[in-house]
């Protein structure tokens, strides 16, 4: 949503009504809620990747949370090329 920020300038009037700027700002709206809603479903795509890979090499899909912990993606890495079971 913060990407949308610098997108909604808008003109004020003297009746002190907003309106947008012009149609490029709503265009330009849509074009980042569609490559949101892209990556979002590549994001996830990517995760259930990850999490089956885990699988594959013994380990529970929840250590994919590691991710979250700083350096914890370096052991990730490491469990992605440990050999299958």
């Amino acid at each position: 949503m913060l990407a949308l920020l610098p997108y909604t300038t808008v003109d004020t009037n003297d009746t002190g009504w907003t309106e947008p700027v012009s149609s490029i700002t709503i265009t330009f709206i849509i074009i980042n809620v569609i490559v949101a809603i892209l990556l979002i479903w590549l994001k996830l795509g990517l995760l259930g990747t990850a999490v089956r890979r885990l699988h594959d090499t013994n380990h529970e899909g929840w250590w994919i949370l590691l991710y979250l912990v700083p350096f914890g993606w370096i052991f990730i890495i490491y469990f992605m090329i440990l050999p299958t079971v």
